[in-house]
């Protein structure tokens, strides 16, 4: 079987590829980026390109391929900062893959979009549901529902074959830190390069960490056992950690092996607008398909603090 991966160069992109190919699928990613190294195997092909460009999808897609749509250009922050940029990166992106799958009779879509944004400010401290009301309160969020919506549009206009999945916060190896999104990275990062690390809001936020193994698993169990069209799937771990969650568990699976670990400074800043304070997602309905998350946080932050000491370089 044959699977493209649009935005396959970023870290759950380059993830899914490696799962896929392990189990003898033959993957085409797509991205903007150059080439990289990391993956080389015979059934891998590394586009680049740009995913606007019709004719540059129309030569690749072809009947029978499932699509996973991961690429966005944006962050919840920089969306903020520039909302029309937002816009005008993402949501013609999504229409131009839109129009080129449904002309290709494809097997499935995938679309990735984001349980971290898309529900915004609850007014509960429990698991959320795909049914709770949708409020993104960031452009990114308000986007990210709006291609969901022309999803919807496209699947039940043109029997497009649609799931869509709202991932909690992925983390794990190849994340880096600085990158506006991924704590667990930033925090190991903070403690290497021996820089503060900033938390947003007296008590920071409270978030449900998924490593990125079980995510891609939960990605592969729509893909196989979803018959329905149009349904979304929560994946995440339904437990929330806090910012002092986090670095408490740094701090254990460490051993204080890294003096900066216990020496590292704490930056207290204003909340930011665009943070929801609390985001766990429910995800009965995927288990209902017979997932379940299987590395536990604590063991996903001690190989992701495993990778770090190998991988990651020093800021200059």
């Amino acid at each position: 079987m044959r699977y493209i991966v649009i935005g396959g160069s970023g870290f759950i992109g380059k993830h899914l590829s490696e799962k896929l190919l392990s189990l003898g699928e033959e993957v085409i990613a797509i991205g903007r980026r150059a080439q990289d190294d990391f993956i080389r195997h015979k059934h891998y092909s590394y586009m680049q390109g740009d995913s606007n460009d019709t004719t540059f999808l129309e030569n690749i897609i072809q009947a029978n391929d499932t699509v996973i749509y991961l690429a966005y250009n944006s962050i919840p922050k920089t969306s903020f900062e520039n909302p029309i940029k937002d816009i005008q990166e993402n949501l013609p992106l999504a229409i131009s893959i839109f129009s080129v799958l449904i002309r290709k009779n494809i097997r499935k879509l995938i679309y990735i979009s984001s349980g971290g944004t898309i529900y915004g400010k609850v007014k509960h401290t429990t698991p959320i549901k795909e049914s709770e009301e949708t409020h993104p309160i960031s452009p990114y969020g308000i986007t990210k529902l709006a291609i969901e919506k022309y999803a919807n549009f496209y699947s039940e206009m043109y029997k497009l074959p649609t799931s869509i999945v709202r991932p909690s916060n992925p983390f794990g190896e190849l994340q880096e830190p600085f990158r506006g999104q991924g704590f667990i990275a930033t925090a190991i990062g903070a403690i290497m390069n021996e820089v503060p690390l900033d938390i947003y809001g007296l008590n920071g936020t409270v978030r449900d960490y998924i490593y990125i193994d079980d995510l891609v698993s939960g990605i592969l169990c729509v893909i196989e056992k979803d018959r329905n069209v149009n349904h979304i799937y929560n994946i995440g771990s339904g437990i929330g950690k806090s910012n002092f969650d986090v670095i408490d568990t740094i701090r254990k699976i460490s051993g204080n092996e890294h003096e900066t670990v216990e020496k590292m400074k704490i930056n207290i800043l204003p909340a930011r607008d665009f943070d929801v304070p609390y985001n766990v997602l429910d995800c009965s309905k995927i288990e209902a398909l017979g997932w379940k998350p299987a590395i536990s946080f604590e063991t996903g932050v001690e190989r992701i603090w495993e990778w770090h000491k190998t991988h990651y370089k020093k800021k200059p």
